[in-house]
């Protein structure tokens, strides 16, 4: 106790802090202080590039599942080999077996053509006419 008590006494350090003698305009130095224009009005509400509104700093994910995580992956999958099939298009490289066919206009549809098209799907939907077109087709007799 005796060695506790002649420390305290005779042995202490005073902290000096050296900010304090520091004045305001010193503590922040700009580097462009002459294009400051103090005329000129904040919008506190402004947005900053980047930054996340009011309403969306506060929504928390939703954390996905294993399944969504593995269709995210094969979407971007599939959407990197569209993309590399494309250049590979444009660049005139062979892209294998591969055909790309621009999608069927109306007018190039013969209206017979369509009419029947249109009949068959519309009695492939029921079981029985289904069934009854089936049977009535000509490979039913070759074998």
């Amino acid at each position: 106790m005796e060695e506790e008590e002649s420390l305290g006494e005779g042995n202490e350090v005073e902290f000096k802090n050296p900010l304090a003698d520091m004045d305001d305009e010193d503590l922040y130095i700009s580097e462009n202080e002459e294009e400051v224009d103090e005329n000129v009005k904040v919008d506190p509400n402004e947005k900053m590039e980047g930054e996340l509104s009011d309403d969306e700093a506060y929504v928390i994910p939703k954390p996905s599942s294993d399944m969504e995580k593995r269709r995210q992956q094969l979407k971007r999958n599939q959407e990197k080999k569209e993309k590399k099939l494309r250049k590979n298009i444009e660049e005139g490289e062979e892209v294998g077996e591969i055909e790309i066919v621009r999608p069927r206009q109306m007018e190039d549809y013969n209206i017979d053509e369509l009419a029947e098209t249109l009949v068959l799907a519309k009695k492939m939907l029921r079981k029985r006419a289904r069934e009854e077109v089936i049977e009535g087709s000509s490979s039913r007799y070759s074998f």
